[in-house]
């Protein structure tokens, strides 16, 4: 079940830098591949920053993306 947590297909990423100094990358694979985005604040120090990873639940039923769509 490893491959429904993370994986990399043909469309690749994206990423974009606000005005805020926000990052904000995109990512086609995760979660049965149905694509997720993640966020980063790039005003904090780095050394600094907390490093901990926190994990929100997938709640297959909310999702308007159907499985497998993103699976290049």
């Amino acid at each position: 079940r490893e491959h429904e947590e993370f994986g990399f297909c043909q469309v690749g990423t994206s990423s974009s830098l606000l005005d805020d100094n926000t990052l904000i990358m995109g990512s086609p694979g995760p979660y049965t591949w149905r694509g997720t985005i993640f966020t980063q604040d790039t005003n904090d120090n780095i050394l600094e920053s907390d490093h901990a990873v926190y994990m929100a639940p997938v709640e297959d039923r909310a999702s308007p993306v159907e499985k497998y769509s993103y699976l290049g």
